[in-house]
């Protein structure tokens, strides 16, 4: 990560986009305040927000961390957000975990709230099968990270 601008403006970003959750953190306990909050903020502030814990979930515990703690309940959003910032690697990885837990026949909202709720028994179970299907996907995306591609692109976009 650079030192200077990088850490400045996500660090920004990031302190204005959770300042809500600071001061009420029970709507954390809710899947949909918690969700409705995340699509209240600002753009670059939704963009930081989602992308910055899924790489902190993702380079602490892997896919099944950013799942497990509820995280993903972001992840279709953050795709997209990825993509917006020219992140195309680390969206395709993102899909290729989802396509790991998701029935694409289940309505997105469904799956997020089941995700929010711990209720997919892929992730709860702490299923070996599981964690051997992401490995592959950890594995490229923490190689992609070694310079830290996600942090400059971010950066630039919110320098814009």
């Amino acid at each position: 990560m650079k030192k200077s601008a990088e850490t400045g403006v996500i660090a920004k970003t990031y302190a204005e986009a959770v300042k809500g959750l600071i001061e009420d953190e029970s709507i954390l306990n809710s899947f949909e305040r918690w969700n409705n909050y995340c699509l209240s903020l600002t753009r670059k502030e939704h963009i930081t927000y989602t992308i910055t814990l899924f790489d902190w979930q993702v380079k602490n515990g892997g896919f099944h961390q950013y799942f497990f703690n509820s995280y993903g309940i972001f992840c279709f959003h953050t795709i997209e957000n990825l993509r917006e910032i020219s992140c195309m690697i680390h969206a395709e990885l993102l899909e290729k975990a989802i396509s790991i837990i998701y029935d694409n026949s289940e309505q997105k909202e469904v799956f997020t709230r089941n995700l929010f709720y711990r209720q997919i028994n892929l992730i709860n179970s702490f299923d070996e099968a599981i964690f051997k299907e992401f490995t592959p996907l950890e594995e490229k995306y923490y190689l992609i990270e070694k310079n830290n591609e996600l942090y400059n692109k971010l950066e630039t976009y919110l320098l814009k």
